[in-house]
């Protein structure tokens, strides 16, 4: 399959074209920028940041953290977030923070001519409505997502069937097990910290027992086994008899 060719579009002011073109401390700026250019993603696509958790990224946006862009740039991973800071004063870009992770979105990245199709970057820089300034689209708050692996679920229903020590085959069908299904919608900027919502389907108690209820247990420990009332009523009897009055019984 032949690649795609792909051609890059810009919008930059000439503030933001003065600060690229500055190479001061023999730091290739333009270079920085034009790198995370070729890191932005072309259509809405999930990114794992952990074994539970993805998150969103949007067109014209890229997920890195200083530590990658140190390690590309080949500047001292303090310098990156100073980097940072200055193109987002320009207006170049903008970011927030997804744990130890920055998404990034670029504004000065007007869209990509992909196979000679336009590809608009919804956040790049345009003018307004009356065309008295030049802005870019509000970016919305990140979304991350949780998501249950195969393990997690493997892991829940042991703990369903082997709380009370009690195998499958003793469930005999009476046991159930909690289906966890996790969404995390983020409700404030990342900045702040996500926040999430998880919702979950099942009776913990249910879970907790393995599926048996109390009254189920207790007949179970009594099925072959006399309770301790029976006992006292056995050896109750048993007393009345060897006292009875043996010429009572022979009459």
């Amino acid at each position: 399959m032949d690649k795609q060719k792909i051609h890059y579009c810009f919008t930059l002011s000439d503030v933001q074209m003065e600060y690229l073109r500055c190479k001061k401390y023999k730091i290739d700026r333009m270079e920085c920028f034009m790198s995370l250019a070729s890191l932005a993603e072309r259509e809405t696509t999930l990114v794992s940041i952990s074994k539970t958790q993805q998150v969103e990224i949007l067109c014209g946006q890229c997920l890195v953290d200083n530590t990658q862009l140190a390690k590309l740039w080949d500047k001292d991973r303090k310098t990156v977030p100073k980097l940072l800071q200055a193109m987002e004063a320009v207006g170049i870009s903008s970011s927030q923070k997804v744990g130890d992770n920055r998404i990034i979105t670029l504004h000065s990245l007007s869209g990509w001519y992909v196979d000679g199709r336009f590809v608009k970057n919804a956040f790049s820089l345009k003018r307004n409505t009356d065309g008295s300034a030049i802005i870019h689209t509000e970016v919305p708050q990140a979304r991350v997502f949780v998501t249950t692996t195969e393990d997690d679920t493997k892991s829940d229903k042991e703990d369903g069937h082997f709380s009370n020590g009690i195998s499958d085959t003793d469930n005999k069908g009476n046991s159930s097990t909690a289906d966890i299904s996790s969404s995390l919608n983020s409700a404030s900027s990342n900045d702040n910290g996500s926040v999430g919502k998880i919702g979950t389907n099942g009776n913990l108690s249910d879970a907790i027992t393995g599926g048996i209820s109390p009254q189920q247990n207790y007949s179970r420990q009594s099925v072959g086994n006399p309770s301790s009332m029976q006992e006292a009523d056995a050896k109750q009897n048993e007393g009345e008899h060897n006292t009875y009055p043996q010429h009572l019984a022979e009459g």
